[in-house]
C-alpha cells in the first residue's frame, strides 16, 4: 500500500523514530516504520524494498547507532538509487561515517540535537509537507543544509575555469609580446600568445634586476588526440583493490564501482570481470559454518559483486563458455533483483550455496543449478527457474512449489 515517507532508523533509536512518526501522521502524513508495518509471514528484506519503492520520501533518523547499523546504508543507498528525497534528522551530534558519509553527503539535512524533539519535529513536519506538494524534480527546502563537501570543490573549480576564461581572452585582444614574471623558478615555462608573436621571460638575477630573454611559442598541441585508453589500468587497480587483504568494505565496493561500466563494453572486457568478481565472492562470501556473519542483509561488497554480474550482458549460452561459478557460497539477504532489468544469472551453478533471506524475485535463474543449497526464507515472486535444478538441501515447500511453477517460455 503506498505511503508517503519510509522511516529508517537504528532499533537503538526506537523512540525517535516514533515520535517523529507520530508527529508525521499527526498532520495527515502516510508514514511506513518497522516493525509496525511488515506483514506477518512476509520476508522481511521484500518488505523493506517495497516500502522504500512505494513512498515518496525517505526520512532517517541520523545518530551514532545509525552510523554503526548495517541496516540504514542499504536502505539508504536504495532510496538514493530511485531518486527519493532523503531528509536526515539528527538527533546526536555525530558526523556521519563509513557507507552513510558518502550517501549522506548529498541529502537534506535537519538539526534535531537540542531539546525538546518533540518541538524540533514541527520542522520536519512542515519540511516533508514542501516536498510532498513539489512536482518530481530537485527540491529545495526552505531552512539551512549541510554543504556536501563535493560541492565546494566543484565551485571553485567553476570559478578557476571562468578566472581562465577571462584571462585567456584578454591575453587574445593584447598585442604585442607577452611577458611573463618567473618569480624564481629554476626552469621558466613561457607563456605563448594567440599570434606568432615572440615570448619575451623576465628572470630576476641574484642582483635582484631583470633579465630579459626571448624564446620561440612551443608547438601547438593537435586538438584531435584523444586521451589514451586506461581501461587496462582501471581493471588492474580494481583487481589489485578486492585482491588485497588489508582493504575494506568501502574500498571493496568503490572498486567494484569501477569495474560496472566496464563489463558492459566488449565480451573480452566482461569476461574478464566477471572472472575477477567470482574470485573476489570465493574469497570473502565463502561459506564459513555460518560463524562469519549474521543471515542478513549481506554485507555491502557482497551485494555490489551480485549486482554487477547481475547486469552482465553476455550471459551462457550467449557469448560466455562456462558457467557462472557461485556454488559454496554464503550469499544469506543477498538481493539478486536489479531495478530497471531483469537480473540475469542464467545457468549459474550455486551448489551448496547459503541463500537463507534471499531476493530472487525478477531474476533469471533458467538452466542454473541449485542442488544441495539452503533456500528458506526467499522471495522467488516473478523468478524464472525455467530448466533450473531446484534440489535445495533445505527449503520451504511453499515457496519451492510457488518456483517450480514459474518457468517463463
Amino acid at each position: 500500500m503506498p505511503q508517503d515517507v519510509f522511516i529508517s532508523y537504528a532499533m537503538e533509536d526506537k523512540s525517535a523514530a516514533e515520535m517523529a512518526c507520530a508527529s508525521l501522521e499527526s498532520e495527515g502524513i502516510k508514514c511506513w516504520i518497522a516493525p509496525r508495518n511488515v506483514l506477518p509471514g512476509r520476508p522481511w528484506g521484500e518488505s523493506i524494498i517495497n516500502a522504500i519503492k512505494q513512498s515518496k520520501v525517505m526520512i532517517v533518523i541520523f545518530s551514532a547507532n545509525a552510523n554503526n547499523s548495517p541496516y540504514i546504508p542499504r536502505e539508504v543507498n536504495y532510496a538514493v538509487e530511485l531518486r527519493l528525497p532523503v531528509i536526515t534528522v539528527r538527533i546526536e551530534n555525530v558526523e556521519p561515517s563509513g557507507a552513510l558519509e558518502l550517501y549522506l553527503d548529498i541529502v537534506h539535512w535537519l538539526d534535531a540535537i537540542d531539546p525538546p524533539l518533540r518541538k524540533q519535529l514541527q520542522r520536519l513536519n512542515d519540511d516533508v509537507k514542501q516536498l510532498l506538494e513539489l512536482p518530481l524534480g530537485p527540491v529545495t527546502l526552505r531552512r539551512s543544509r549541510r554543504i556536501p563537501k563535493w560541492s565546494v570543490w566543484l565551485g571553485a573549480g567553476l570559478l578557476a575555469a571562468v578566472s581562465i576564461t577571462i584571462l585567456w581572452s584578454v591575453v587574445k585582444r593584447s598585442s604585442g609580446p607577452v611577458v611573463v614574471a618567473d618569480r624564481g623558478s629554476p626552469s621558466p615555462t613561457p607563456a605563448r600568445s594567440s599570434d606568432s608573436s615572440p615570448v619575451v621571460v623576465v628572470n630576476p638575477n641574484t642582483n635582484g634586476n631583470a633579465t630579459v630573454s626571448p624564446t620561440q611559442p612551443p608547438a601547438p598541441v593537435n586538438p584531435s588526440s584523444s586521451p589514451p585508453d586506461d581501461t587496462d589500468s582501471q581493471i588492474s587497480q580494481a583487481a589489485k583493490v578486492l585482491g588485497d587483504p588489508n582493504s575494506n568494505e568501502i574500498q571493496h565496493v568503490q572498486a567494484i564501482g569501477i569495474l560496472e561500466p566496464l563489463d558492459a563494453k566488449s565480451l573480452k572486457l566482461h569476461l574478464q570481470v566477471v572472472e575477477i568478481l567470482v574470485a573476489f565472492l570465493r574469497s570473502h562470501a565463502k561459506w564459513q559454518g555460518g560463524t562469519n556473519r549474521a543471515d542478513k542483509p549481506a554485507p555491502d561488497n557482497i551485494q555490489a559483486a551480485i549486482k554487477v554480474l547481475g547486469k552482465r550482458k553476455w550471459t551462457y549460452k550467449n557469448g560466455e563458455d562456462q558457467r557462472l561459478e557461485l556454488s559454496d557460497l554464503d550469499l544469506r539477504g543477498v538481493v539478486f533483483r536489479v531495478e530497471g532489468m531483469r537480473a540475469n544469472f542464467d545457468g549459474a551453478r550455486l551448489l551448496r550455496t547459503h541463500l537463507n533471506g534471499a531476493i530472487l524475485m525478477e531474476t533469471d535463474f533458467r538452466d542454473a543449478n541449485f542442488t544441495d543449497a539452503v533456500m528458506k526464507d526467499i522471495d522467488v515472486n516473478r523468478t524464472d527457474f525455467c530448466g533450473a535444478i531446484l534440489k535445495p538441501k533445505e527449503s520451504n515447500p511453499a515457496e519451492m512449489n510457488m518456483a517450480y511453477r514459474q518457468c517463463e517460455p
